[in-house]
């Protein structure tokens, strides 16, 4: 019993009106979407990462943590400069899609002192990740702006 909670810790990190993007691999869809594509000081930014199963038959996706999605936030030369620091209950994880069945997990983002990451005015990418295990996929990037 001991054993079986000491497997359950905790850790830090695992691992726009319309905006959406969607990448396939190997029959599964994700998508990410904002509600906002600009994001001013004091503003929150929801993010929902949504991944679809296209084929036609059941998908097990493996998982690390007890959280499934995550996003991140790229710089114009494709570089993360800033990801959620979502605690995640190591916990090893299974979900498994029928056909054209989704999922989906919101984020909210808050551009504000407290906010993480931090990032400073400009254009950046928004990306989504879905955290299956060996390898996560990531969707194609939406455009957020920090005026």
């Amino acid at each position: 019993m001991r054993n079986s909670i000491a497997l359950l810790v905790l850790a830090l990190g695992c691992s726009a009106s319309g905006v959406e993007n969607t990448v396939e691999a190997t029959e599964l869809m994700v998508t990410v979407s904002a509600d906002h594509s600009s994001v001013s000081a004091g503003q929150d930014l929801q993010i929902t990462v949504t991944a679809t199963n296209n084929a036609s038959s059941p998908r097990a996706l493996q998982f690390s943590s007890a959280c499934l999605t995550d996003f991140e936030f790229l710089n114009s030369s494709g570089q993360v400069v800033g990801r959620s620091q979502q605690m995640c209950l190591q916990v090893l994880t299974q979900k498994t899609l029928m056909p054209g069945e989704s999922l989906s997990s919101s984020h909210t983002w808050t551009r504000g002192p407290t906010g993480f990451p931090q990032l400073t005015p400009g254009t950046y990418q928004l990306r989504g990740v879905l955290l299956t295990s060996p390898s996560a996929i990531q969707s194609t990037s939406i455009p957020i702006v920090i005026p």
